[in-house]
């Protein structure tokens, strides 16, 4: 049973931890809950190294689940200490892994870095956002230099690396490691299953960045064409004045529902449910998100902004890029249209999506193998 299926509460002997091993890895980082694309990947990375009998030391940076500032800041000091407390336990053959925040949070990792720094660690640095890759950051910048020389930074994509070496320095140790390498793909996988494009599908937190409004935008349009197509959208709302509007959008259009949060099987279900996923964001910060694989691993095609890492992810085979603003509907309206008019079409695409997730597959291996390599080396 994995973690998210266990519900995300993970838990660990501390003390056992520091007692087994001498080479152990410290995880700092978010684990669910919150569920979102960094805490379920950092879970995943729990799972795989326990898997390998690796021993692991949480120190688990999630804030809590709150709408009060007060409460929520309140959450991330008290994060923040406990974690302290456990790195006092680092040694020179301690790796501490990092799933560096994306926002002011970089605060905290700072200084949990710089307090690692004195105990001769090994630092690996897993990058999660596109925040201080879209341009310069101090507060990133002062983090390496702290670290010192023993340090490894693991980009999700080519293009995050790149970013890395030119706004950072190309001394930087560094490899690509796709979030392809923490993922179980069902079986069949891409399963090119028959079915006609009668559903579009929303999957994501729930907000005006991540592209609500363009994607009612989009029903709206293909709707007044003529073309009978329904929708689906799911996930958390980011605030009441997003659920207002989506629920005013909702009441507008024919065949829309709103099918609440889904995680585990109900995602599986919903996945199941629409025939193309549209992932219309405009959050600056996109990186990697789980969710574009996760569609194409049940045979759905994608149709995304071409963010962060998100052109690295799909063949224009099997996704439609929209620009990074999604201000351009026009031509992904057509394909729309063509897909659900000519069903020969959409069917090529099917089998497109299937072959290519054979390939990702096989990526899958060699990235989990890659990570492997780079967090836990073996014993000198």
């Amino acid at each position: 049973m994995s973690l998210l299926q266990a519900g995300g509460n993970i838990t660990l002997s501390f003390s056992q931890s520091i007692q087994s091993s001498k080479r152990h890895i410290f995880i700092v980082g978010p684990l669910p809950p919150p569920i979102h694309g960094a805490s379920v990947v950092t879970s995943r990375v729990v799972e795989l190294l326990r898997l390998h009998e690796h021993t692991v030391v949480l120190c688990n940076m999630a804030p809590a689940e709150t709408t009060i500032p007060i409460r929520y800041h309140f959450s991330r000091i008290i994060a923040f200490l406990k974690s302290l407390g456990k790195l006092r336990h680092v040694n020179r053959e301690s790796n501490v892994y990092f799933s560096l925040s994306g926002g002011l949070g970089l605060i905290y990792d700072l200084l949990l870095v710089t307090f690692s720094r004195a105990f001769g660690v090994r630092f690996i640095f897993h990058h999660h956002s596109f925040a201080y890759f879209s341009e310069s950051n101090w507060i990133f910048r002062t983090i390496i230099k702290v670290a010192g020389r023993n340090q490894m930074h693991l980009a999700l994509c080519q293009t995050m690396a790149n970013r890395l070496h030119e706004l950072y320095g190309s001394h930087l140790s560094c490899r690509v490691v796709s979030n392809i390498a923490f993922m179980e793909f069902p079986e069949p996988l891409g399963n090119c299953r028959s079915r006609r494009l009668q559903t579009l599908g929303y999957l994501s937190n729930i907000s005006f960045e991540k592209g609500i409004d363009r994607f009612f935008d989009l029903i709206a349009l293909l709707q007044s064409r003529g073309i009978p197509i329904k929708a689906k959208l799911a996930g958390p709302f980011a605030n009441a004045d997003v659920k207002k509007y989506s629920d005013a959008r909702i009441s507008e259009l024919d065949g829309v529902s709103y099918e609440g949060p889904v995680y585990g099987s109900a995602k599986d279900s919903f996945l199941h449910s629409i025939d193309l996923l549209v992932m219309p964001s405009r959050y600056r910060n996109e990186a990697e998100p789980l969710v574009i694989y996760e569609a194409l691993s049940f045979g759905i095609p994608v149709a995304v902004t071409s963010r962060g890492c998100i052109p690295d992810m799909a063949s224009p085979s099997v996704a439609f890029f929209l620009d990074q603003e999604a201000i351009d509907l026009s031509k992904l309206t057509e394909i729309i249209s063509t897909w659900h008019r000519n069903d020969a079409e959409y069917q090529k695409v099917l089998s497109a999506v299937a072959e290519y997730m054979m390939s990702v597959a096989a990526r899958s291996k060699f990235n989990r193998e890659c990570f492997l390599s780079c967090l836990a080396p073996s014993s000198p």
